[in-house]
């Protein structure tokens, strides 16, 4: 009798590892292609094109056989910004054109995804930013390639209030944020990606900010905001910063916090100095410390410590 317990107790245990160690593989497996997928992405910005097409293929090979919707897209995106680094601007839009329709299926889902959303997002800037700059050959006709009617941008906090869950893009420059925010939960707007409050006279934030915890892009610029809360640096997926054209005149140390950021816009404020872990911010593509106090010998520090990709707008 002991003995059929025993060795019913020792069945269970193997069944419970079994089916465990798999749940266990398939996460490590989805995280090794991931992985694959992102450092393909270094390599494009790298220009090692051949290194970035073998780790991003790797990567979508993984997302197919562990059925990753999201990798599969993001695997995609990746490859069409390597095919438009190297000029082929057809085999970009080819594979744009498939993982925007994985975006979309990831989106209609009943749950949605902020961050098929931003990724959404992300490419359109990206691909804005090589038909304005990067200029090359039909390279603007690829923003053909995006339909946001299925991304809508809500203006109007009372509509916004009536389906919370899919507002994914709220914009309310130009208002009085103050007032319309007054008497809003905003944490009701789970799946937030994108938050412009930009001129809205605002010069406190908003209750509940930071629990926005899908937030990516954050404009804040043009109000009258002196200083800002520590809070607000725990946003850990925030993307994009615009804090422009208001009254800072110290930027708390807390904002190394936010190891996503990608851009960081302080112009037209009253800094003279920035905390020096921002050289370790490794992701920061693009920061604007234009119409400051900076000294030039700030500068030049602050030039000296960024990442090697980084760009600095000083003017």
């Amino acid at each position: 009798m002991n003995f059929r317990i025993i060795s019913l107790f020792a069945f269970s245990i193997l069944l419970y590892f079994a089916v465990h160690s798999s749940s266990f593989s398939q996460k490590t497996n989805l995280e090794l292609g991931a992985r694959y997928i992102k450092l393909g992405n270094t390599y494009t910005k790298s220009r090692l094109f051949d290194s970035a097409f073998y780790f991003i293929n790797k990567g979508k090979k993984i997302a197919e056989k562990e059925k990753s919707l999201y990798w599969q897209a993001a695997a995609l995106e990746y490859l069409a910004y390597l095919n438009m680094e190297q000029g082929k601007i057809d085999v970009a839009k080819k594979y744009l054109s498939e993982s925007i329709d994985i975006y979309k299926k990831i989106i209609k889902q009943k749950d949605g995804s902020p961050a098929a959303v931003q990724a959404l997002l992300r490419m359109k800037g990206y691909f804005a930013d090589a038909a304005g700059k990067i200029a090359l050959k039909g390279s603007d006709e690829i923003q053909d390639e995006f339909n946001y009617s299925y991304l809508k941008v809500y203006k109007d906090i009372k509509e916004a209030e009536a389906n919370p869950e899919k507002v994914y893009i709220l914009d309310l420059s130009g208002q009085n944020a103050s007032e319309l925010l007054a008497n809003t939960d905003i944490k009701k707007f789970k799946n937030l990606v994108s938050l412009n409050l930009s001129d809205s006279r605002l010069s406190d934030l908003p209750d509940g900010l930071t629990k926005l915890e899908n937030l990516y892009h954050l404009d804040l610029s043009m109000n009258r905001l002196s200083d800002i809360p520590d809070d607000v640096f725990n946003l850990k997926h925030l993307t994009h910063l615009n804090l422009s054209e208001n009254q800072v005149g110290e930027l708390p140390e807390e904002i190394c916090k936010m190891q996503n950021l990608v851009e960081i816009k302080l112009a037209s404020n009253r800094l003279s100095e920035l905390p020096d872990c921002v050289g370790k911010m490794t992701n920061i593509e693009m920061l604007n410390i234009a119409d400051n106090k900076f000294s030039l010998q700030s500068i030049v520090n602050i030039a000296r410590n960024l990442p090697k990709q980084t760009q600095l707008i000083v003017e």
